[in-house]
C-alpha cells in the first residue's frame, strides 16, 4: 500500500468568494446562482500536502470536495494490497458526491497528488439546501452519471490491451489532461492497472524506439505521441 500521511493534518487555506471562484461552474451544487449564499457561510477551504489522505477507504465520506488547485487521485486497493487508480480530479473537478445518495463507506480512497487547495462542504448540512431543489438534483445526477461513465470506459477499455498499450495509454491520457504533473513510475503503473517493474521495462523500450525521452532526470517527454497512440488504437 502507498505510505500516505494521515488525514488528520489540515491546515486552512486562504479563502476565495463563491461568486468570484473561477470553478464554479463546474460543481453541481455552486453553479446555481440561488444556493451562493447558503454555500458561502458553510464552506471551508482547506489546504493538503502532497501524500495526504483525505478520505480513506471503509470510511464514510462526511463532506463533498472540489478542486480550486492542486491534484487528487482516488485508489482502491486489491486483495493482495495493490493500489489501482480510479480517477484523477484536477482544479474544477469535484467529489464526494456519491455518498449524497448512499450510506455505505467509501470504496475508495483519496489522497492529495500535490499539494492542493479544496472547497469543503459539510454534506449533513448541504442535503436540507438541495433536497427540494430540482436543478441541483439533476445537476448532481449528471455529474454523477458522467463519473460512472468515464470510470467504466476506462476499465473496459483496459480489460483489451496488454500491459505495454496500457503503460502507452497512461502516457498520453496523463500528459493529455494534466500537463504539468511529473509523473511518478508508481503513478503511471497505477493509472495503467501494472507493476512499477513493467513500467520500467516499457519505457526503456519505448526509449529505444524514440517515443519518450527520459534523459532530463526523473521527467518523461512524449516525444512520438502519434506512435504511442498507435500503440493501443489498433
Amino acid at each position: 500500500m502507498r505510505d500516505l500521511k494521515p488525514s488528520a493534518i489540515q491546515d486552512t487555506c486562504a479563502p476565495v468568494k463563491c461568486e468570484t471562484c473561477g470553478h464554479r461552474k463546474d460543481n453541481p451544487i455552486c453553479m446555481h446562482d440561488f444556493s451562493l449564499p447558503e454555500i458561502e457561510k458553510l464552506k471551508r477551504d482547506i489546504s493538503f500536502e502532497s501524500g495526504q489522505i483525505i478520505f480513506n477507504s471503509g470510511e464514510k465520506v462526511s463532506s463533498l470536495y472540489s478542486v480550486r488547485s492542486g491534484l487528487v487521485k482516488l485508489e482502491t486497493y486489491s486483495e493482495s494490497g495493490s493500489a489501482h487508480t480510479v480517477q484523477m480530479v484536477g482544479p474544477g473537478a469535484a467529489f464526494g458526491f456519491r455518498h449524497l445518495f448512499s450510506n455505505l463507506p467509501s470504496t475508495a480512497t483519496a489522497v492529495a497528488l500535490e499539494n492542493s487547495e479544496i472547497c469543503v462542504l459539510p454534506m449533513e448540512q448541504i442535503l436540507p439546501i438541495i433536497s427540494n431543489r430540482k436543478e441541483i438534483l439533476m445537476s448532481l445526477i449528471s455529474k454523477l452519471s458522467e463519473g460512472v461513465e468515464v470510470v467504466e470506459k476506462k476499465w473496459l477499455h483496459q480489460m483489451d490491451l496488454g500491459a505495454v498499450e496500457r503503460v502507452a495509454e497512461a502516457l498520453v491520457y496523463l500528459n493529455d489532461q494534466f500537463p504539468s504533473t511529473q509523473w511518478t513510475r508508481k503513478d503511471i503503473a497505477q493509472w495503467a492497472g501494472t507493476t512499477p517493474e513493467t513500467v520500467i521495462r516499457t519505457l526503456a523500450q519505448f526509449e529505444k524506439e524514440g517515443l519518450i525521452d527520459q534523459s532530463e532526470g526523473r521527467s518523461i517527454k512524449l516525444v512520438n505521441i502519434l506512435s504511442l497512440k498507435s500503440k493501443y488504437n489498433s
